[in-house]
């Protein structure tokens, strides 16, 4: 248990500042929804880093392996990169709300983009 301890946090936090990064670098609010922007971040790499280090340990290059490259050495792999890419791509559709009419709760920032990030993975 404590082995998954050890593997798990560096993931997500690791994750959580990389995709945080991104989402910055792509529009996403800096100063006035930084604690949102730090959950989805939190969320995204729970779904799509921390498997692969559950798998593998703290292993860079597994990750680089399954995602970039797109080689994966088992069926576990292929169900992560799957799971992993298909929960990016629900956070990505889950931004087509943000044109629409702010009024409705459902829409705040980044409500539509986790719940999408979450039914991709699933």
């Amino acid at each position: 248990m404590k082995q998954l301890i050890t593997r798990g946090i560096p993931a997500v936090w690791g994750g959580g500042v990389a995709f945080f990064f991104l989402a910055i670098l792509l529009g996403a609010p800096l100063t006035k929804k930084i604690h949102e922007t730090l959950l989805w971040s939190s969320v995204q790499a729970s779904v799509t880093v921390l498997p692969v280090f559950l798998l593998h340990g703290i292993n860079l290059e597994a990750l680089w392996r399954i995602f970039v490259v797109g080689v994966t050495k088992s069926k576990t792999e292929r169900n992560i990169r799957a799971c992993g890419g298909w929960s990016v791509i629900g956070s990505i559709i889950g931004t087509a709300a943000f044109p629409l009419d702010w009024d409705e709760p459902w829409q705040e920032y980044p409500i539509p983009i986790v719940v999408m990030c979450v039914v991709g993975f699933l």
